[in-house]
């Protein structure tokens, strides 16, 4: 990636960028590691701290001046002093990504300026997809005569399973919070 070509970008297009590249280095990393054998918690691991690195090397190039709260990375005390803040979660949905053939994971690439969310992408990478808030997201109507709630695959808890009761909904499990939201984005989950 070339810093000089971000510079003309707008804090939209590079969010959404960042997060599909992001998601491509992800995407071959896994191949690769699980091609050689690799166990789940090796390549859950890596594509954490590749992505991390990824973007809190693309945003210090690109936007020296903002600050990075990553999930993956150490506190950068600048985030309480200046009005631009990176917010990323490099990898969501790490035990997801480590298992082969699952697509529930995602990249989170989110700016906080002047006070509020001002730009942010979620790539779903094993789909080839990406969300962002420019423009926004549509929500398709509801048409299943249930609608779906979707829930934590690995940590439902009880209070889910009561709430689908009330709401005579179908629980759907999946991984990552990025791939519960575009679930309900895409229509596949209604709640």
């Amino acid at each position: 990636m070339n810093p000089v070509d971000g510079a003309a970008e707008n804090d939209h297009e590079l969010s959404i960028r960042l997060a599909i590249e992001a998601g491509r280095v992800l995407v071959a990393l896994r191949e690769e590691l699980a091609s050689r054998g690799k166990p789940s918690w090796q390549i859950m691991d890596t594509g954490d701290m590749a992505s991390h690195h990824f973007l809190l090397n693309a945003l210090t190039a690109l936007r020296p001046d903002d600050a990075v709260l990553s999930e993956e990375g150490v506190e950068d005390p600048r985030r309480f002093v200046t009005d631009r803040v990176w917010i990323v979660d490099p990898l969501d949905g790490t035990n997801e990504f480590g298992e082969r053939g699952r697509s529930d994971w995602a990249v989170h690439v989110a700016l906080w300026a002047g006070g509020r969310l001002s730009a942010g992408a979620v790539s779903l990478p094993a789909m080839n997809l990406v969300f962002a808030t420019d423009p926004p997201p549509v929500l398709p109507p509801i048409t299943r005569e249930r609608p779906r709630l979707v829930t934590s695959r690995t940590r439902n808890p009880y209070s889910a399973v009561r709430i689908a009761n009330a709401l005579g909904a179908d629980a759907v499990r999946l991984g990552s919070a990025g791939a519960k939201a575009m679930a309900v984005v895409v229509g596949e989950a209604d709640i």
